[in-house]
Formats: C-alpha cells, sequence, structure tokens
C-alpha cells in the first residue's frame, strides 16, 4: 500500500462533477495498481470509502440502495455518479449555444472551440449540421469563412 500514492479524499466543494470524476479515475488507478481490484467487493467498497474521506462517507450514507446493493463497488460508484453529475438542462444548454456569437476582436479558434463545447450539451440529435449553420451565422469572419 506504501508503494501507491493514495487518492485524495472527494472534494465536495466548486465542481463536484469534475471533482467526483478525478476521484473516481484515481481511485479506479490505485486499485488496479494496488491489485485491490481482485479483492471481494465488500472490502472494494470499504476501500473506496476509507480513501474518499468523512464528509463523502456522510454522503454515502444518505443514498439508498437495493438489498445488499451498498456492498456492491459498482453499485456504490453509480450512486456517486448520479449524485454528482448535475442533471442536464437541455434548455438552459441550447440558449446559451444559440446567443454565443464571436466578439469583435476574439479569435476565431475561441469561438469555435466555444460552439463546440457548448453543442455537447444540448443533445441535438443532428449536432454537427447545428454547429456548422451557428459558426457560418454567427462568427465575425463569416464572409471570409465562405469566401465570398
Amino acid at each position: 500500500m506504501s508503494n501507491f500514492v493514495v487518492p485524495a479524499p472527494l472534494n465536495l466543494n466548486g465542481n463536484l462533477y469534475g471533482n467526483w470524476k478525478k476521484s473516481k479515475k484515481s481511485f479506479n488507478i490505485y486499485m488496479t495498481a494496488s491489485s485491490y481490484h481482485k479483492e471481494p467487493e465488500e472490502r472494494q467498497v470499504a476501500i473506496l470509502l476509507n480513501l474518499i474521506g468523512p464528509e463523502a462517507v456522510e454522503l454515502h450514507e444518505t443514498f439508498k440502495y437495493g438489498k445488499g446493493d451498498e456492498k456492491k463497488i459498482e453499485k456504490v460508484l453509480q450512486a456517486f455518479e448520479e449524485y454528482c453529475n448535475p442533471k442536464k438542462n437541455i434548455l438552459h444548454a441550447r440558449f446559451l449555444f444559440y446567443n454565443r456569437k464571436q466578439r469583435e476582436g476574439k479569435p476565431f479558434d475561441t469561438f469555435l472551440t466555444d460552439c463546440k463545447t457548448l453543442v455537447q450539451a444540448c443533445d441535438f440529435k443532428n449536432a454537427d449540421e447545428l454547429l456548422r449553420d451557428k459558426i457560418v451565422l454567427d462568427a465575425a469572419e463569416n464572409f471570409e469563412l465562405l469566401n465570398w
């Protein structure tokens, strides 16, 4: 155990989902590196709870599990995932996407990256087409893009 970097406790402040993703990744790496992933599930859950810290353990105690599921590592990880992953507000995501414009003097690459990031949260069936249209309509340099 001392040969491996022990994951830091789960930070329940700030970007909760980002913090959870980092903690889960560190936990999985630790479990594999230490061969603890071969241990019985109940022990894996105990290791997780030991590593994520007292605040996260208190949070864990509020989760509702089916009979015996609190001893299954995948069920416990899923419960944390569901708690830490914010519910999508598709309407708000689409509002942000549709209202994003390239600002004067700002590089096109920044605008493109922002639009690609925003469109991912929108759950559009035709996201690539809408992204293309957004770039053509709202880029400050749109005439140059179209070669007019």
